[in-house]
């Protein structure tokens, strides 16, 4: 029977809970559950599986819902023509999910998850911390006691960061929830690693065998964090078995361990370190650091040079920090060492490396994952055709080795958007590590500013003077690609103390004995020969020596730029002591060759004296 409109009670969709002045009065006949209500009303207490009718407050009947299966709190009753309808507009509720995630251990993600009627499904969307949005998947949660529902992390779902996820549920009314609810956020889960082993580093006692290490762990307290603790394998208090250092950007210095210096291990630093033996170095446990993708990590750079370490357990790429922080123009480029120093776009986990902020005040950068797309787009690269000399935009590198070990930082080149002074294009030298060699170029005009790598604004011709530092007295090599491209362009290497000319497009190295003040310029030209300007006299030693095949006798002559001339005389004498010719000439200023035929004379040995001014120059001659 249908209450009618004469009763004055409308049925609209009803609300969830009853009025405070109207409540609900249930009865059970025949096993079957009634319930009254006046305006609004819902089936709280509804037996399962029971058939619901309704009566009013009176006691009067006011509808059947003909085979309508309540279950215990079910939801709204909302009138339709001939009698009610069951309308359920709750979703289900997600609890605080319960989490395990050890790398190589039993995994798991519990969460409690109840609805008024029922929950038809529960799914975690999950997707590597360090990974990009694109990369979501998701997996179906099982159904277990107690409205719990769980499901074991794949070890494909996470990285060395963790899991990032969020959990979604719905009922059988098509009602949806997420936690957390607000779609523009995510769970994560931290990865806890027992007993890692941190990578071993090569072992020795020389100056190439030091390698720059970080740790990317907060362990929980500064004692935890301890040198001695981390590094519990190696024997740092006795420094004939191993060594630490970190570079101070306050007082631009050293420090060694346990010398004044530095007690614990900070992430986003690197140390220097070297083991006399090979060791192996454990933590006991370590869980993943706090960053996501939307949380990065931070380091702020005092001006100068800085030696910073990677943060995360994971490479990360330092053209993607550039494109993110490509607001900071005085931040520099990265330069490692692995037994040489190079400059590096990847940095591996548990390494570290120098950056210098050019500028003359603090600033923070921010680290970003491997790959990451950086709001703001990416700083402009540097378009470069590589070794071609005849383009407007080349770079050659310039390495110099001493003592087994390599610096192949150093090198010069054109850009059309250099600068003479320092820019983007250039590079530098870290602070000096001990007797590691290095390549400086200088500009006059920049007396304090020294370049590893020094890049100028594109011209027809160009010289670049450098010093070369390492241990005096020690044999260093400097070499260089002769796999280029000039279409007539000139590249000369002059070495003003050993007056020294090299052809560096015909040869690709240079050894000379290392002194306290060498000098070195590079000139660039379709005519860089003629341009030499050397800045003293002086006069190389013959070459070849012993002679070729065809006996001449050639020694290089410099004259300094800005005089008026100089008067150079060649005497050569038999091995009797006899001269047998002598010349003289008054040469321009510039670089020249002084030459002498030997066709004529017998084999044997031969002795010379040349005059330069007032420096005279003498030495023997082998010709075959």
């Amino acid at each position: 029977m249908i209450y009618t409109l004469k009763h004055k009670i409308a049925f609209l969709v009803l609300t969830v809970a009853l009025p405070t002045c109207v409540k609900a009065q249930s009865q059970v006949y025949a096993a079957n559950t009634y319930q009254t209500f006046a305006s609004s009303g819902t089936t709280q207490g509804a037996a399962s599986n029971a058939q619901l009718k309704l009566y009013s407050s009176v006691g009067q009947p006011m509808a059947i819902s003909s085979a309508t299966l309540a279950q215990t709190q079910a939801g709204i009753l909302s009138a339709v023509s001939n009698g009610i309808v069951l309308v359920d507009n709750i979703p289900p509720v997600i609890a605080q999910p319960a989490v395990t995630l050890a790398k190589g251990g039993t995994n798991s993600v519990s969460a409690a998850v109840t609805d008024n009627v029922a929950v038809s499904q529960v799914k975690i969307n999950y997707r590597n911390i360090t990974a990009p949005v694109s990369t979501l998947a998701n997996a179906t949660m099982a159904a277990g006691a107690n409205n719990i529902f769980s499901v074991a992390p794949a070890t494909t779902w996470y990285d060395e960061m963790g899991i990032e996820y969020f959990i979604t549920a719905a009922d059988a009314k098509g009602n949806n929830s997420r936690l957390p609810s607000d779609n523009t956020q995510y769970l994560r889960m931290p990865l806890t690693t027992t007993n890692l082993a941190l990578p071993q580093i090569p072992f020795g006692n020389q100056v190439a065998n030091y390698r720059m290490v970080s740790f990317p762990y907060d362990l929980g307290s500064d004692a935890a964090n301890a040198v001695s603790a981390v590094y519990s394998g190696i024997n740092l208090d006795d420094s004939t078995k191993a060594r630490m250092y970190n570079y101070s950007p306050d007082t631009k210095k050293y420090f060694e361990f346990k010398k004044g210096g530095f007690s614990k291990v900070e992430r986003g630093k690197s140390y220097w370190l070297q083991t006399k033996d090979q060791k192996s170095v454990t933590v006991a446990s370590a869980t993943s650091p706090p960053e996501h993708r939307s949380n990065l990590f931070k380091v702020t750079l005092k001006p100068g040079w800085n030696q910073v370490g990677n943060p995360y357990p994971m490479a990360i790429a330092w053209s993607d920090v550039l494109a993110f922080n490509n607001s900071i123009t005085t931040l520099g480029k990265l330069n490692v060492f692995n037994g040489s120093f190079a400059e590096a776009d990847a940095l591996p986990p548990f390494q570290g490396g120098f950056v210098k902020n050019t500028g003359t005040a603090e600033i923070q950068i921010t680290i970003l994952f491997k790959g990451q797309t950086a709001t703001g787009g990416r700083v402009q690269q540097a378009t470069m055709n590589g070794t071609d000399l005849s383009s407007d935009n080349w770079n050659l590198a310039l390495n110099i080795q001493q003592n087994q070990i390599e610096n192949k930082l150093g090198g010069f080149g054109m850009h059309v958007q250099a600068l003479v002074g320092p820019d983007r294009y250039d590079n530098y030298n870290p602070p000096r590590f001990l007797s590691a060699p290095e390549v400086n170029f200088s500009h006059s005009e920049l007396p304090d500013l020294l370049f590893s790598n020094d890049m100028v604004p594109s011209s027809e011709g160009y010289h670049w003077k450098f010093s070369p530092y390492g241990e005096s007295g020690k044999a260093s090599l400097l070499t260089w690609s002769t796999n280029v491209n000039t279409n007539g362009q000139e590249l000369y290497l002059w070495d003003e103390e050993g007056l020294a000319l090299t052809n560096m497009l015909e040869t690709g190295h240079y050894l000379f004995t290392q002194q306290k003040d060498s000098h070195f310029t590079i000139y660039f030209g379709r005519d860089a020969l003629a341009n030499i300007r050397p800045e003293v006299a002086g006069a190389s030693p013959p070459y070849p020596n012993p002679l070729a095949i065809d006996k001449m006798a050639t020694w290089l002559v410099a004259i300094p730029d800005g005089s008026d001339g100089g008067n150079v005389g060649l005497q050569i004498f038999d091995a009797r002591g006899s001269a047998i010719s002598t010349a003289t000439k008054t040469l321009p200023a510039g670089l020249h060759e002084m030459k002498y035929p030997m066709e004529n004379h017998a084999a044997g040995m031969y002795y010379y004296r040349l005059a330069v001014g007032t420096k005279v120059y003498t030495g023997k001659i082998v010709a075959p």
